[in-house]
């Protein structure tokens, strides 16, 4: 896989939480609910 111009992300974990993910951009959640939105191609 050749990554493509920006950021690639590489992990050996898979979490079914953002509060469990590690090496993260922002780890730091506030709350008491939070809202991500992501786009993958």
């Amino acid at each position: 896989m050749k990554p493509k111009d920006g950021l690639t992300l590489r992990t050996a974990t898979v979490t079914n939480d953002l509060y469990w993910a590690r090496n993260t951009l922002t780890h730091r959640m506030q709350g008491p609910t939070s809202t991500a939105t992501i786009q993958l191609d």
